[in-house]
């Protein structure tokens, strides 16, 4: 009897499914051998047709994926043609004598091990898109296939070590099932990419790949970040049970999604929802939220469609993204955050410039990086103040703690409708400014910025961890990030007293609004609007039709008496298993 095993990793969706194992090894078996100095035009010309078969390669794959995920592979275009890339391998190839393949193969495992070892989990994750890239090259150049080509079986799951969004897109059009990976995390594209398909998927299964074999049995549970490898019938039968209630669930949450989040005792809480996507937009008011609380400009710039201008987004490529939010949104809520490259986010042709910052949370990004690049700043500015004809749309600035940033963002605004004017282009004047609380810095000082802005936004990933000195994503001390340390909740509470002091309208945003165990909490402490992922809004708006505000408040001011965080988070479980049995406990 083949031996029953049960595995953890990171769940991207809320399904379970069961299916046949298939360990897929995605290499590309490599040749390498020695030519000579004539031989160097021949093999340049082979690696510049390689380039150009797979491009067309992926346009033709574009045609039968949605236009959100083409972004992605709008950005692999990018890549095949990074100047930097191609030079470095001719280079590689004159200084050594070897063969196109091999050079290639050199120069991208270098990036690939340099983005691999950045020590931040977003950036680590995009090294499978440089792996996705090798090996269709590669394939190119060998002519060899990157994914088998013969038809895969009804009911398979994929285990691989590592996986490409190419390899993900291929499988997914061939009907499988799941997928479990034993590298990278939710942030992944590879994952990213299982989200928008809605297939079960577990990342970050160690050792996977050596623990089964084809054609065992298995049980994908995503919704609970589990699986079993070949699961007996008592695994089954529950199984079964579970996937029955996550149906039921999905229902009744897409059915509850529709009303107001109103508590027990008749207070209304403001859902909103975080995108990165312009396509995102589109099915934002239908999962119940009241508008769009936070819209992640950087996406525009790490996944450009521009594929001649690898690096920047053009002012009408931006326009064209603020105005489709817009139109869509109507007058719903739409605030956009200026751009917050830097820190876990850097730009697509691997900028050295990031990548050595030796803090990268802590340095150049966000708001000193658009300060810092006025051209770059203003191109946003410009787009945001055109499609603002279309809607309400507010502007947030990320990462602030002076004054002066606002006034100096201000100043380029003033200068962008000068511009504006003059070239004739219509803009609305009533723009409202906000900034996002990211730091102790500016949670420290609401009444200094107060008098420069309309509105505030707590960001509530970033201020943890630096309220903490906790990097979250570092898992040696990531176990010190929780929002129950009373640092963090004395200065959530004085955020949410500061607001309403200075009559300024306050939002959470950031994964926090979205954890159905901490929703007493926030609301407990004052909080009014929460900002999310749009799949969260369901289940979060069922809770807060659960509670009473009051019940809420209470628990808060027994937290805030606690001298510890065990005593703390046993409140809070004790809370959420009287008032909120349905959901897992914190």
């Amino acid at each position: 009897m083949k031996k029953r095993l049960i595995l953890n990793g990171l769940g991207t969706v809320n399904d379970i499914t069961f299916g046949n194992v298939l360990v897929y090894k995605n290499s590309v078996a490599l040749q390498i051998y020695n030519i000579t100095e004539d031989d160097l035009p021949l093999e340049y010309e082979r690696l510049d047709r390689a380039i150009e078969e797979s491009k067309e390669q992926i346009i033709e794959l574009k045609k039968t994926v949605d236009s959100s995920i083409c972004n992605i592979l709008d950005m692999h275009i990018i890549m095949l043609y990074d100047k930097l890339i191609l030079d470095e391998v001719k280079e590689f190839t004159s200084e050594n004598l070897k063969n196109i393949e091999y050079a290639y193969s050199e120069v991208m495992d270098k990036y690939s091990k340099k983005i691999a070892s950045v020590p931040n989990a977003s950036l680590a994750d995009r090294f499978s898109d440089i792996d996705d890239i090798k090996n269709r090259v590669l394939s190119t150049l060998l002519k060899a296939s990157t994914v088998e080509k013969h038809s895969i079986p009804k009911g398979t799951v994929i285990v691989a070590k590592n996986i490409t969004p190419t390899d993900v897109l291929q499988f997914i059009h061939k009907g499988v099932y799941g997928f479990i990976i034993e590298t990278g995390g939710t942030t992944s594209h590879a994952a990213i990419l299982t989200r928008a398909y809605s297939v079960p998927s577990i990342f970050g299964v160690h050792n996977i790949t050596n623990l089964c074999k084809t054609d065992d049995k298995v049980i994908v549970n995503s919704y609970e970040s589990s699986l079993i490898i070949n699961p007996d019938s008592n695994d089954l039968g529950n199984y079964k049970s579970i996937k029955e209630n996550v149906l039921k669930e999905k229902k009744e949450y897409e059915y509850l999604a529709k009303e107001d989040a109103i508590t027990l005792d008749n207070t209304k809480i403001k859902i909103l929802a975080n995108i990165d996507l312009p396509e995102e937009s589109e099915n934002v008011l239908s999962y119940g939220a009241s508008g769009v609380g936070l819209y992640r400009t950087e996406f525009l710039y790490l996944y450009t469609d521009n594929t001649n201008e690898p690096i920047l987004p053009t002012e009408e490529v931006q326009f064209e993204a603020y105005k489709r939010i817009a139109l869509n949104l109507g007058d719903a809520d739409f605030v956009i955050r200026t751009l917050d490259l830097g820190g876990d986010k850097v730009l697509p042709t691997i900028d050295e410039s990031f990548i050595k910052d030796e803090n990268p949370f802590l340095g150049w990004r966000a708001i000193r990086f658009c300060l810092a690049n006025k051209d770059i700043f203003k191109t946003q500015l410009r787009a945001i103040l055109r499609a603002s004809v279309y809607s309400d749309i507010s502007i947030m600035l990320p990462m602030v703690n002076f004054t002066s940033e606002i006034v100096a963002t201000k100043e380029y605004m003033e200068e962008c409708k000068e511009e504006l004017l003059k070239e004739g282009m219509s803009f609305s004047n009533n723009i409202k400014f906000g900034v996002l609380i990211e730091t102790p810095a500016a949670a420290l000082t609401l009444d200094s910025l107060a008098k420069h802005v309309d509105f505030f936004s707590i960001g509530s990933n970033d201020l943890i961890q630096y309220t903490l000195a906790c990097d979250r994503t570092n898992e040696r001390v990531n176990y010190l990030y929780d929002p129950l340390h009373m640092s963090v909740m004395r200065l959530l509470k004085s955020i949410v007293d500061s607001a309403s002091e200075y009559n300024r309208p306050l939002t959470l945003c950031g994964e926090l609004a979205g954890s159905a165990e901490y929703i007493p909490v926030l609301l407990g402490l004052g909080l009014r609007s929460l900002s999310m992922s749009s799949v969260s809004i369901p289940m979060i708006k069922k809770i807060i039709r659960s509670l009473k505000l009051e019940d809420s408040e209470i628990l808060v001011k027994d937290i805030l008496e606690t001298e510890t965080l065990a005593e703390a988070q046993k409140l809070l479980n004790n809370f959420l298993k009287e008032k909120l049995p349905f959901i897992k406990k914190a």
